[in-house]
């Protein structure tokens, strides 16, 4: 038997709200190829994201409500980075 959160059986417009952040941690290394008046570096790295806030709320009449979590996002996540 599936339950439906009462604030769904009512025929009130409103809006889905979803609030989700990541704790960041980033390395990147920086390598100087040329050192004259104009130098040349090369930068790379990577960050690890951490999925620290996953929330969905019913917003309805003014009333924010909390309706549970997305189940479509991962916990770790990567980002890499090159540059000249």
């Amino acid at each position: 038997r599936s339950t439906t959160p009462e604030i769904f059986n009512s025929r009130s417009s409103g809006n889905i709200d979803q609030r989700f952040g990541f704790i960041e941690v980033p390395l990147e290394l920086e390598y100087r190829l040329l050192d004259k008046k104009f130098g040349i570096n090369v930068i790379g790295g990577f960050s690890t994201f951490f999925l620290n806030q996953n929330e969905v709320y019913a917003d309805i009449d003014g009333a924010s409500t909390l309706i549970g979590e997305a189940n479509n996002m991962n916990s770790t996540s990567f980002s890499a980075n090159f540059g000249l």
